[in-house]
């Protein structure tokens, strides 16, 4: 079993290859942001701290996270969002929950008023299911983030947006118009 803080560690090194740069590690995903966990291992165990990293511990990781960051099928492993190298989504657009939200800066806030929600570097906007998970990923870049609503139920009808599940708490979209938010506080 590993601790904690290394758990965290290791989850950020996970992240960074399979959602960034993936060709700095020698790590090959196919179109779909696949890679092979064996080589995926050989290359986590390039850092110092991870050179004894051991595979069953990163399957234990991965199967017991608390939010659904990676998948894995058979001996291949993935992101589930959150990237900005281009991939091929085999999902298709679902109607979303009739709310959802989303957490940001405030120095970005001005922005997204005038603008809308846009996707950034990233391939898709992320928008959360509940208010808490807006707020726990709104801290990243502040620590008293402010609130979105979006109006994705509106927004969907409408045949404007369109959107995808990216995991139980996590939905995506391409950019939300300013006239679905509405800031909550």
């Amino acid at each position: 079993m590993i601790i904690e803080n290394r758990i965290t560690k290791i989850s950020k090194r996970l992240s960074y290859i399979l959602r960034h740069e993936p060709q700095r590690y020698k790590v090959t995903l196919d179109k779909e942001g696949w890679a092979d966990i064996d080589y995926l291992l050989n290359s986590l165990h390039n850092f110092k701290d991870l050179t004894d990293l051991k595979k069953e511990d990163l399957l234990d990781l991965i199967l017991n996270q608390e939010k659904v960051r990676f998948v894995i099928k058979k001996n291949k492993i993935k992101a589930t969002y959150g990237h900005t190298i281009e991939l091929k989504r085999n999902t298709s657009t679902i109607p979303p929950p009739d709310i959802l939200y989303h957490g940001t800066s405030h120095k970005s806030i001005e922005s997204i008023i005038i603008n809308g929600l846009l996707r950034m570097q990233r391939q898709f906007v992320h928008l959360s299911i509940d208010i808490h998970t807006a707020i726990e990923t709104g801290k990243r870049r502040d620590g008293n983030p402010v609130i979105i609503e979006v109006d994705s139920k509106t927004a969907y009808k409408e045949g404007r947006i369109l959107f995808y599940k990216g995991s139980d708490k996590v939905w995506l979209s391409e950019i939300i118009l300013p006239k679905y938010l509405k800031v909550i506080n």
